[in-house]
């Protein structure tokens, strides 16, 4: 297709893996069936995050497209070089939703369930990770975060 010369082009074009329906749906119901993670940190943060995901109340709202953990429903990059893929894509989307400052009460408040919310983020953090080979130690604090405003949410069914 011939894009008109009127229209602007973006000067870096991502590409992204595609994946069917049917093997997207078993995978965001456990991302961490597909394959192991080589990094024993990150590999039980990630589990430890899915423990804590399975755990909330049904209650929990399902995310829009208007949700800032909607971000995370895309497909994880697949053209990126290794060692800039940390800091140039996954550190700053995990900085922005989990904000510098932020309070834990705050990013609990931010938090939503269906296809564009937790599962969603755990979906692609096990890709990302799995994909660039992410060290455990630079996800460490991150995901503790998180998986302590999950049980907030937890918390609050009691």
């Amino acid at each position: 297709m011939l894009v008109p010369p009127t229209v602007p082009t973006p000067d870096r074009v991502i590409a992204y893996a595609m994946e069917s329906n049917s093997s997207r749906n078993s995978s965001a119901a456990n991302p961490s069936n597909t394959s192991a993670i080589s990094d024993s940190l990150a590999n039980d943060l990630l589990t430890k995050l899915e423990k804590s995901i399975s755990n909330l109340p049904k209650t929990l709202p399902d995310a829009s497209e208007a949700d800032e953990i909607a971000i995370f429903a895309q497909n994880v990059p697949t053209d990126m070089d290794r060692d800039d893929a940390w800091e140039s894509l996954l550190d700053p989307l995990l900085n922005h939703f989990l904000g510098f400052g932020r309070s834990i009460e705050s990013i609990s408040a931010l938090l939503r369930g269906g296809d564009k919310g937790l599962i969603a983020m755990a979906r692609y953090l096990w890709e990302f990770v799995r994909q660039y080979q992410i060290d455990g130690a630079l996800l460490e604090g991150k995901v503790l975060r998180l998986i302590e405003a999950i049980e907030i949410q937890c918390q609050c069914v009691f």
